[in-house]
């Protein structure tokens, strides 16, 4: 088709089908040269945020400099040990491998871009999971992995647009704190939490029960919680574990940390710790038995007020994704005189690196499903995965059977 602009038809002359075409396409690339120029004009202007987080975030760039430039100038002001240098990574490598690639402005597109490429990957990814929880010579448990994993995928996406900057960013002071701490043991159920993700935690005591007369306890502590929190809690810290290296470690690093030995699965605590404490954490193990063997020992510590809550980090695999799991798990707890308080979703990342946790990977790959495909294969190096915040609190006015709350007491403390 020739280049030359047609002649601008007059009031008494219709233009020709090929006319009409050669005008459309001038006008088109009129259009396209103009957007360019905004462009190369205005950079900062090709981003919309969604939220005041995000908002927040783009303050921090030059906006004299280009996007690209910007998002490694961001980059380059986060800690080594943040999670976002891998899970951009992998997002990048992720949607390149789907032949859809990411723009490199990413994090920092538009509404309808994210959406755009979240959809996609969510729909493929539900049609992964449809198919493999078809096939019934899969147990029950290998087909929710490729679900977790995949939920955690999204989760990771959208915690990366959403929170583009200081989210999973880390001090040097928990760093310091968290180093040459024991390896985690798998037969503890034992899988530490990012560096970050410890920090979150402590943050949050700090905010909600920072005063002098306060007591938080940590039931089970191998993400050294109570190590990062002591040193900036005005209240008392304890915590309580059956691993002797993680209370020598916390003896070491934090003298002012009260702890406790027990046994959360065969035995009990000390009925001494009987509803002590403000605040209860816990990040049990991700199975539902051993959950409430770690939840009712928490129960049994917290408090018995209505400002008291339990911080319950957990994975949604085994809660959420499975059959009535979460219908019986809020039954039992109404039982107890408890409710949720809050969820906040992929509040904790874990790290699946050989380096952080080496026996984690290949247990990983034993839960899942002998099924050929390579979108399965390619998110099983998804570089994290995540749990849940289920924050708890007493049910008011509650009041329990007299038979039930001995037993109760009973049961949970150390005998």
């Amino acid at each position: 088709m020739s280049t030359t602009p047609p002649q601008e038809p007059s009031d008494t002359q219709s233009p020709t089908e090929d006319e009409s075409e050669a005008l459309h396409e001038v006008e088109q690339t009129e259009v396209e040269q103009t957007e360019v120029e905004q462009t190369e004009e205005e950079p900062s202007k090709l981003i919309v945020m969604q939220s005041s987080v995000a908002n927040h975030a783009f303050a921090f760039f030059d906006k004299s400099k280009p996007m690209e430039s910007a998002l490694v100038d961001m980059l380059g002001e986060l800690s080594p040990d943040n999670p976002r240098y891998q899970i951009r990574s992998f997002l990048y490598k992720l949607f390149s491998f789907l032949g859809n690639p990411l723009p490199p402005t990413w994090p920092l597109v538009e509404p309808s871009v994210f959406a755009s490429y979240y959809h996609s990957l969510r729909d493929q990814i539900s049609g992964l999971c449809v198919w493999i929880e078809g096939k019934k010579d899969i147990e029950f448990d290998k087909q929710m992995m490729p679900r977790f994993l995949g939920e955690t995928v999204l989760y990771l996406m959208r915690l990366e647009y959403e929170r583009p900057t200081s989210f999973n960013d880390v001090t040097d002071e928990t760093l310091d704190l968290l180093a040459q701490r024991p390896q985690a043991i798998i037969d503890y159920d034992q899988l530490y939490c990012t560096a970050d993700s410890t920090q979150r935690r402590a943050d949050r005591m700090i905010q909600e029960f920072d005063a002098p007369d306060s007591k938080v306890l940590f039931v089970g502590d191998d993400d050294l919680v109570s190590v990062v929190l002591a040193p900036r809690f005005s209240g008392e810290v304890h915590m309580v574990d059956l691993d002797d290296r993680l209370l020598d470690f916390i003896g070491e690093k934090s003298p002012n940390v009260h702890r406790h030995k027990a046994d959360f699965v065969f035995d009990g605590v000390d009925a001494a710790l009987y509803q002590q404490y403000d605040a209860v954490a816990l990040d049990p193990p991700w199975g539902y038995y051993r959950l409430w063997c770690f939840l009712e020992k928490a129960m049994f510590c917290l408090k018995d007020n209505r400002h008291a809550r339990i911080y319950m980090s957990f994975c949604p695999l085994h809660l959420e994704n499975q059959q009535r799991k979460m219908h019986r798990f809020q039954k039992r707890l109404t039982k107890l005189g408890f409710t949720f308080d809050s969820i906040e979703t992929a509040f904790n990342l874990y790290s699946l690196s050989l380096d952080d946790q080496p026996e984690v990977p290949g247990r990983l790959d034993a839960l899942l499903p002998d099924v050929e495909s390579t979108l399965l294969d390619f998110i099983r190096h998804v570089p994290y995965v995540h749990s849940q915040l289920y924050v708890l609190r007493r049910l008011p006015y509650f009041q329990p059977n007299p038979v039930q709350k001995w037993f109760f007491k009973w049961w949970n403390r150390a005998k």
